[in-house]
């Protein structure tokens, strides 16, 4: 049940937090690649840092919370500026897409950190197995839709003499 709680309360952070910032989801789910490269090339070091400057969150590795800050920063960033929608299926939807999107990428991470019965192993496993997919799907759909958010039809306004 663990797992479900964990990741269940990360998807609704994640969900609201998008909902009512309503950015589009292709700065977001970019931001998120963003904040996936910065903490596989930089949370070592990151967390070393944080080792050495004694700053602790109690009970939570300080590898792990290397990873989020990390993850999350450039996610942070967008949500306070960007783009936005104006309707709202299309926040939900967006929403949606970024809640799975950070908890794809948060998979392999919180993974080890998580205790864990039989059930929640099994839906870990699951997840573990399909991150991969989730995240390239979101990425994909990120790219497409920042293609949709210039439609290159030009507005033709009559000149003024």
């Amino acid at each position: 049940m663990t797992v479900i709680v964990v990741f269940g309360g990360i998807m609704i952070v994640a969900f609201l937090a998008s909902f009512f910032s309503g950015r589009r989801f292709g700065v977001m789910a970019l931001s998120l690649a963003v904040g996936s490269l910065l903490a596989s090339w930089w949370g070592r070091l990151l967390a070393d840092q944080l080792h050495g400057l004694g700053i602790t969150i109690a009970g939570l590795p300080q590898t792990i919370f290397a990873t989020l800050i990390l993850l999350l920063l450039p996610l942070i960033a967008t949500l306070i500026s960007g783009p936005k929608y104006h309707k709202k299926r299309e926040k939900i939807i967006s929403s949606a897409g970024v809640a799975i999107l950070v908890v794809a990428l948060l998979t392999v991470p919180l993974g080890g950190f998580i205790k864990m019965d039989a059930l929640s192993l099994t839906i870990y496993k699951t997840l573990a197995e399909i991150w991969r997919y989730l995240a390239t799907a979101g990425f994909v759909a990120g790219i497409i839709d920042l293609l949709l958010l210039h439609n290159g039809v030009a507005r033709h306004l009559p000149k003024k003499h």
